[in-house]
């Protein structure tokens, strides 16, 4: 038998707003033990004191991803992401395969809720 992955899974608006430092760092180690990382729903936090935070943190995340299995799911696409953040996260992503689903159906109000 072979070895299981380490999966790491988050939302990235949770992930983005940790207030304390030491609680992103400890994400962050969790990310690097991981072979394989989920980061969902990039674009949808708040960057709180406009201070580029987010920005920052998401460069850390991608520069140590780099070498894993990373998906992302997210509502933007490139443009918009190259608006929302800088020219050095748009590169990062661009050096990555880009599985765009737009127009795809959504299926979760066809989930029944019980």
């Amino acid at each position: 038998g072979g070895t299981v992955p380490g999966v790491w899974r988050g939302a990235w608006a949770a992930l983005s707003s940790q207030d304390k430092n030491l609680e992103f760092e400890d994400s962050i180690r969790d990310m690097r033990e991981a072979h394989v990382v989920f980061l969902e729903d990039l674009g949808a936090e708040v960057d709180r004191f406009k201070q580029g935070e987010t920005t920052s943190r998401l460069c850390r995340v991608l520069d140590m991803c780099e070498k894993k299995w990373l998906f992302i799911t997210t509502n933007l696409d490139k443009p918009l992401i190259a608006a929302k953040y800088d020219h050095r996260v748009l590169s990062r992503i661009n050096m990555a395969h880009w599985c765009d689903l737009a127009g795809m159906p959504d299926y979760r109000s066809k989930i029944p809720t019980t």
